[in-house]
């Protein structure tokens, strides 16, 4: 697998990411992603799915959520819902439930209950499969909502660390980005997209004195992460996806223009990526500012604006650092990494295996950050076309 390289023959450092394609995928490259979509499931409905995984041991929809629960403290909030602490009355174990209501101001109860079957179908679909997806341990319902039984995450999730203790350091931000790309290779595996990837929709597994410098120690043990969210995922078929889901600024550009696949969310964990870094988004010198704007200036912004890698923790992360975020910020997604394909990328194994120790800034080969090539502008800038479709995308 080849990955982007920077010359050490320059002294400017890189301002911009570019956004279109940045290499020729090799060979290999390209008959991975042959297989990769010749294997993605064709059955892309709620009920196609709810129908393949109750044929797994899907946990039946049951009725009886409070003669076997106990309800503890609130936990946190959603967009449609509440998560809580339970106890099973039985066993006393603990686990966190989420309890959502099956009747949305906007939305007609029909279309709600088949959303919350689907998020549910793809959860038990690929829990089983990764420690790093909270497992769904059962599910509920009665006449007003529905108890989604999950386990217990008690570390927190990686955006209230952001608030509380800043940006993350190169070494533990490539921990948490290896942890979720394995994540979501299961994932895609499953033709599952997760949908709305951001720092809030991982926890940690425990709590932790120290969680960042926890997660620069090699000592975490499999599955220190989860994804606890499926409510915007979605079965992935042959045809692309049309309905935008997920959260604006995390949005692909693709997912804009409502004609995605899988490879929408690793749009989105790059844009993690850049805010776990820089404790803010690439667009917007503060996370305040980005949720004042619109939809349509989100959407302007990630398919148009260039992403700036020239100022504060940029100039001193390393050279494979920038590598990956530029392959998972590619504005092509024919162009971008997949998660196999990330997994793979030296960045890793220099921050991670080696301990971090060849990391501040300094480059395998021993030169400085400030000796990358300057990169291109990300995107062309105002043509009459791109201007019209940002209109009708917007309309």
């Amino acid at each position: 697998m080849e990955f982007p390289t920077f010359s050490m023959q320059h002294t400017q450092p890189a301002a911009l990411l570019p956004t279109h394609s940045y290499k020729h995928r090799s060979l290999a490259s390209q008959r991975r992603r042959a297989k990769y979509s010749v294997l993605r499931p064709v059955s892309c409905t709620a009920e196609a799915v709810k129908a393949e995984v109750a044929g797994r041991a899907a946990p039946t929809w049951k009725s009886s959520f409070r003669e076997k629960y106990s309800l503890g403290r609130h936990v946190g909030s959603g967009s449609y819902g509440v998560v809580h602490v339970c106890i099973d009355e039985v066993t006393k174990q603990k686990a966190a439930v989420k309890i959502l209501p099956k009747v949305r101001s906007k939305q007609q109860p029909q279309k709600t209950l088949k959303k919350l079957e689907r998020e549910v179908a793809l959860m038990a679909r690929v829990s089983r499969q990764s420690r790093g997806i909270t497992p769904l341990i059962d599910v509920y319902e009665d006449k007003n909502y529905v108890y989604i039984v999950m386990g217990l995450n008690e570390g927190g999730d990686l955006e209230q660390l952001l608030e509380k203790y800043g940006s993350f350091s190169e070494r533990a931000t490539a921990t948490v980005m290896y942890e979720c790309l394995k994540i979501i290779s299961v994932c895609h595996a499953n033709g599952v997209l997760l949908g709305d990837i951001k720092p809030a929709n991982f926890m940690l597994r425990h709590r932790y004195r120290d969680p960042l410098k926890a997660l620069e120690s090699e000592h975490l043990g499999e599955g220190f992460l989860s994804a606890i969210d499926f409510g915007c995922s979605q079965a992935v078929g042959p045809a692309p996806l049309a309905r935008r889901t997920g959260t604006p600024v995390y949005m692909s550009p693709e997912t804009f223009r409502r004609e995605y696949h899988l490879e929408a969310d690793l749009w989105s964990l790059g844009m993690m990526m850049y805010q776990l870094i820089a404790g803010r988004f690439p667009f917007w010198p503060s996370v305040e500012q980005c949720r004042t704007r619109s939809l349509e200036e989100v959407m302007k912004a990630v398919i148009m604006e260039d992403i700036p890698v020239d100022y504060g923790p940029w100039l001193s992360v390393s050279p494979e650092g920038l590598s990956l975020l530029q392959g998972l910020l590619t504005r092509d997604p024919t162009q971008r990494l997949t998660a196999v394909e990330a997994l793979e990328h030296p960045w890793f194994q220099r921050q991670i295996d080696s301990g971090g120790s060849a990391g501040d800034g300094q480059s395998a080969a021993g030169g400085g950050r400030n000796n990358i090539v300057p990169l291109m502008p990300a995107a062309p800038r105002g043509g009459s076309s791109e201007a019209g479709a940002l209109r009708s995308m917007a309309a």
